[in-house]
C-alpha cells in the first residue's frame, strides 16, 4: 500500500506520531505497514558547500536548475559580478531538489558537470553514501510511491517545503547491491526504448521546420558569434551592449524568402489594445503561462473568471490572437498558442505574453503567424534581444516589431498550415505512446523495488 491509497479514517497511537497533522498520520501509517523499511537518512546526508561567485567577478559560472521533466539541467552561465548571494556547489552524483516542488517530482541527480557548477541557495543539496547506488536512487526518487511520501513529509503552513531533514525521514525498502543493479538494468532497458521514441519525435519536429522553410524558399543563415573584442561603425549598432553586437547578423537577415518580406508590425499588431472592454461582471478566460502547451501550441486547463478579477496586472487578448511567451525559458521552449474558445471572446493571461494580432486575415492568416513565431530558428534569434537580469530575461517587443517575415499568397499559407497540422497529429500520437511507455517503466521498477518489501 502506498501513501496515496491510505484510507481517510484510521486510528494510530500517539507515540507513533512525530507531528500532529493528517499528512504525518498518513506517513506514520505507511511506516507501520512496512516495518522492514529504513529511513532514507541511513543512506543520505546533506551537503552544503557555499560559493561566493562575486569573488571571481569575470568568471562565468555554470548555474543548474531542476524540474519534474528533465531532472537536473543546465540553466545558464552567469558572470560572478552579477550575483548578490552565495550559491551552492553541486558535483557529479550528488542530488538536489526544489523544496517547494519536490512533491511534483522536481528532484534530480547531478550529471557529469564542470567544477564551477552551482545551484540556487534555496535548493536542497544531498548525496548518498554506502548502501545505495546513485543510479538506483535516481530511479527511486521518480517512483510514484516515493513522490506520494514526499507529499506526506513536507512541512510548513502557507508554503510547504521538503528540507533534507524531512527527506531523511522517508522510509525506503532495503535492497542489496545486486538487487539494485538488477533494477538499474531493467530501467535502462526501458529507457532505451523511450529515448529512441523521443529521438524520432525530435527528428519529425526538425523535419517540419526544414520543410516549412524550404517551401517558403528560405535560406537560413548560420548564427555567427564574433569575439568579445570587436569594432563596429556607429551606423550598425542597434543597441548599446557588447553581447548584442557580437552576433554578425541583424534580425532582418535571419530569413530570406522567395516571397515578399514585410516587417511583422506591418501585417500584425504587436501588443494591441483590447478594443471593446468587457463589463466587470462579464466572464473571460484566464490563461496562465503553465496552461500553454509548448509541444502542441494549444491552451490546456484555462479557467473562466469575472473580468473584474483579472483586468489589472494581466495581459488581455482577443479570440484568434497569438500569445507568445517572452520570458526565458518559456520562450525558448516554444510556449506560443492561438487564443481560442475564449469566454465572451476575451482572454487574460500572464504579463509575460506578447500578443500578436493579424491586421488583415485575407493577407496573413493567424495560424500562419503562429507557425512563424514557433520556429526554433526565430526563437534562437530572439535570445540576442534578451533584456533583464539572468534568470529573469525577456524578449522586448522591439524584436517582433523589427522582424521581417515572408508573406506568401494565402493559398500557400493554408497549404503550409495544413501540412504542419497533420505532422503535429502524428507527433501527438507518438508523444502519447512515449508517456505510456515511461509510465509502464516506472510501474515495473516500482514493483521490483517494493517486491516482498
Amino acid at each position: 500500500m502506498t501513501a496515496a491509497t491510505a484510507a481517510r479514517a484510521y486510528a494510530l497511537r500517539w507515540k507513533d506520531l512525530p507531528r500532529w497533522d493528517i499528512k504525518t498520520a498518513r506517513a506514520s501509517r505507511f511506516r507501520l505497514l512496512h516495518p522492514a523499511f529504513r529511513p532514507m537518512g541511513d543512506f543520505v546526508e546533506e551537503v552544503t558547500e557555499l560559493v561566493r561567485p562575486w569573488e571571481r567577478p569575470e568568471h562565468e559560472w555554470a548555474v543548474y536548475g531542476v524540474n519534474n521533466v528533465s531532472g537536473v539541467f543546465f540553466s545558464h552561465a552567469q558572470r560572478g559580478d552579477t550575483f548578490n548571494a552565495p550559491y551552492k556547489r553541486v558535483r557529479p552524483d550528488w542530488f538536489f531538489h526544489n523544496p517547494t516542488r519536490a512533491n511534483v517530482g522536481s528532484l534530480g541527480r547531478v550529471p557529469d558537470v564542470p567544477e564551477d557548477s552551482i545551484t540556487s541557495p534555496e535548493y536542497q543539496v544531498w548525496r548518498v553514501h554506502d548502501g545505495l547506488l546513485p543510479d538506483y536512487v535516481a530511479i527511486l526518487i521518480q517512483c510514484p510511491f516515493f513522490i506520494d511520501l514526499i507529499e506526506c513529509h513536507r512541512v510548513g503552513a502557507v508554503k510547504e517545503r521538503l528540507f533534507v531533514e524531512n527527506l531523511r525521514e522517508i522510509p525506503i525498502p532495503v535492497r542489496t547491491l545486486d538487487e539494485q543493479r538488477a533494477i538499474i538494468a531493467a530501467w535502462e532497458r526501458a529507457q532505451r526504448e523511450v529515448v529512441a521514441a523521443r529521438a524520432e519525435i525530435a527528428s519529425l519536429e526538425e523535419r517540419i521546420e526544414i520543410d516549412f522553410l524550404a517551401e517558403l524558399g528560405i535560406t537560413d543563415r548560420p548564427l555567427v558569434r564574433l569575439s568579445k573584442v570587436l569594432a563596429l561603425p556607429w551606423s550598425k549598432i542597434e543597441r548599446w551592449g557588447v553581447e548584442f553586437n557580437r552576433w554578425e547578423w541583424s534580425v532582418n537577415d535571419l530569413l530570406a524568402s522567395r516571397f515578399r518580406m514585410q516587417p511583422l508590425e506591418q501585417v500584425a499588431w504587436i501588443n494591441p489594445p483590447l478594443g471593446q472592454t468587457p463589463t466587470l461582471e462579464d466572464e473571460v478566460t484566464f490563461v496562465p503561462m503553465e496552461s500553454v502547451d509548448a509541444t502542441s501550441g494549444t491552451m490546456e486547463g484555462a479557467a473562466v473568471r469575472p473580468y473584474r478579477e483579472v483586468r489589472n496586472g494581466f495581459t488581455s487578448f482577443k479570440e484568434h490572437d497569438v500569445i507568445w511567451a517572452k520570458i526565458t525559458p518559456c520562450m525558448q521552449n516554444g510556449k506560443c498558442a492561438i487564443a481560442a474558445g475564449l469566454s465572451n471572446g476575451v482572454g487574460c493571461g500572464s504579463t509575460e505574453f506578447h500578443v500578436v494580432r493579424s491586421r488583415d486575415s485575407s493577407i496573413v492568416d493567424v495560424t500562419y503567424l503562429w507557425a512563424i513565431l514557433r520556429l526554433r530558428r526565430l526563437r534562437e534569434a530572439a535570445k540576442r534581444y534578451f533584456i533583464g537580469s539572468a534568470g529573469q530575461q525577456r524578449v522586448p517587443a522591439e524584436f517582433l516589431c523589427a522582424l521581417h517575415v515572408p508573406v506568401p499568397p494565402l493559398a500557400v499559407q493554408d497549404e503550409l498550415v495544413s501540412r504542419i497540422t497533420e505532422h503535429r497529429r502524428r507527433i501527438a500520437a507518438l508523444r502519447t505512446d512515449v508517456v505510456r511507455r515511461a509510465d509502464q517503466a516506472k510501474a515495473h521498477v516500482e514493483a521490483m523495488i517494493l517486491k516482498s518489501a
